[in-house]
């Protein structure tokens, strides 16, 4: 009798013990199918916004309206809409959330300056609005180190060139 009790609890914990670190499981959801899955939307939104800035006014205000704020708020939306499964992503999910929030009130502010065409102001903004969007790339970047450090592979890292 002892040694089926031995047994079946020696069975459970190794059917416990093979299920896996769950923050991994769902980091690597997070990373290979959720962001990977929105990261068009924010390339196309950096890239636009970059190109844009050698524009003329009207133009610009044309392009951060139709095109950079639409990508934006489809990034945000989808990150919201993300139902993470542990502490770990949650928070990370949450920073990214604030992070491009952040962006998309610069991006507003910023084509208010260029309605007003406030020559002092549209380039402080415009460098906040950089640095807006280097602090998303800085938080891609803490979730890609995060995910190598539990193995992780990258979408990135699948695609060959």
């Amino acid at each position: 009798m002892l040694k089926k009790l031995f047994s079946a609890g020696l069975l459970i914990s190794l059917l416990v013990g093979c299920q896996g670190d769950p923050e991994a499981k769902d980091l690597a959801v997070y990373i290979q199918q959720d962001l990977f899955n929105l990261e068009t939307n924010l390339r196309a939104a950096r890239d636009q916004f970059h190109d844009v800035k050698s524009q003329n006014e009207k133009a610009q205000l044309g392009v951060l309206r139709s095109r950079v704020l639409l990508q934006l708020d489809k990034y945000l939306s989808g990150l919201k809409k993300i139902e993470p499964k542990t502490g770990l992503v949650l928070g990370l999910n949450e920073k990214g959330i604030q992070e491009v929030d952040e962006t998309i009130k610069l991006i507003h502010e910023y084509r208010k300056a260029l309605v007003k065409r406030d020559s002092h102001q549209v380039p402080l903004i415009r460098s906040k609005v950089d640095a807006a969007l280097e602090d998303i790339e800085e938080w891609k970047t803490e979730i890609k180190l995060l995910a190598k450090e539990k193995n992780i592979s990258l979408p990135s890292e699948r695609i060959k060139n």
